[in-house]
């Protein structure tokens, strides 16, 4: 049997994937869902801490507690006071402190949220220790505010950096294709499938955006599996700070397809990127392919070569980077060929750099 936990809600429902992730490190999990509003003080309402109290009377060591929700750095303070052997974790906390195994930008932001946790404290009993006499606490209030000030600057520097990273990567592939959905979804075997790579299935897995390249017919795709977003019909705004990458990835899409139950979610990121974006009706990979030929354009033409090395050398070239579908030697060599419409140009550029002839297929679609 693993270590205590408890899991509570108060909104009547636990968010996506985190009864997922949590068991998935071994924790002996009870879940507590109740509908109650957010105390200010505690955030937690009296009737769920007494739920929590019930379980663990006869505690006589810490447990794990997660609160499905956004607690400020007070709120975690004033809750540790009531439950003493409690080690306290909000929505944000438990996702960052998961992810931040593989994510250096989701690592920082937990370390951030503990920080300011501490500098809160020292805060309070500064104030308390005001009315009693002289104490160390200020020493301890000002190193909190310190190491706050320098995660910030650490956080703000791997932010930059994960985003640029995606900037500067495949640059050379026809499309960038990206799959997302909420933390609960299958993105990671549709991405498996499509790319031909070996995945894991932990939850919250990949922590930060994951690509390889594949083929769609004529194109050349860099396909990016994202972490799971743990909201069912939004995208929170913390959520998309400790991603910088995946944020970065979707604004360079050719095309977002969406995995499981996500329409609100991909409403959301049309309008905030004005993207071409689709519901994928069954999540395996010959689904995706067939969304994505629908949606990616090419462009069909029959190409007139003459009978040369460098013609040669160009038909070799024909079938590894465009789809022919058919080849005559005649007079001339004759091929129909399909290209994607963003290598229109570059056939064009081939074909008469060997002193060749190039035209729409008349009978293509």
């Amino acid at each position: 049997m693993g270590n205590p936990a408890f899991l509570v809600s108060q909104s009547g429902q636990l968010t996506n994937g985190l009864q997922a992730i949590m068991s998935t490190q071994g924790y002996d999990l009870t879940t507590i869902v109740i509908d109650s509003t957010e105390d200010s003080v505690h955030y937690l309402s009296s009737t769920a801490i007494a739920r929590i109290e019930q379980h663990v009377s006869d505690a006589a060591e810490s447990y794990l507690t997660v609160i499905d929700g956004a607690m400020h750095p007070g709120q975690f303070v004033d809750l540790q006071l009531r439950l003493p052997l409690a080690t306290l974790r909000d929505r944000r906390g438990v996702i960052w402190e998961w992810l931040g195994k593989e994510n250096p930008v989701a690592a920082t932001q937990f370390d951030l949220q503990q920080c300011r946790i501490t500098q809160r404290k020292a805060a309070m009993e500064q104030r308390g220790d005001a009315t009693s006499g002289p104490s160390g606490t200020s020493g301890e209030l000002t190193a909190a505010e310190q190491q706050v000030q320098q995660l910030r600057s650490t956080l703000e520097s791997r932010q930059a950096m994960a985003r640029q990273r995606i900037q500067s990567s495949y640059t050379d592939v026809d499309s960038q294709i990206v799959l997302v959905g909420r933390m609960d979804a299958p993105t990671t075997t549709v991405w498996a499938g499509l790319t031909d790579q070996t995945v894991s299935s932990i939850p919250g897995r990949p922590a930060q955006p994951t690509t390889a390249i594949t083929t769609c017919g004529p194109h050349t795709l860099a396909v990016t599996d994202t972490p799971g977003i743990p909201d069912s019909d939004n995208l929170p705004e913390w959520f998309s700070e400790t991603v910088p990458g995946m944020m970065a990835t979707i604004e360079r899409a050719t095309c977002v397809l969406g995995v499981g139950d996500c329409q609100s979610l991909l409403s959301v990121l049309d309008d905030q990127y004005d993207l071409t974006c689709r519901i994928l009706t069954s999540a395996d990979a010959p689904t995706a392919r067939e969304t994505l030929q629908d949606v990616l354009e090419t462009a069909e033409y029959v190409v007139q070569l003459p009978y040369s090395d460098t013609a040669h050398t160009l038909v070799s070239k024909l079938h590894e980077q465009t789809t022919v579908h058919a080849i005559e030697y005649d007079d001339a060599i004759y091929v129909r060929t399909e290209v994607a419409l963003s290598a229109a140009d570059w056939l064009r550029r081939q074909t008469l750099a060997v002193d060749g002839d190039i035209q729409a297929d008349p009978t293509g679609t």
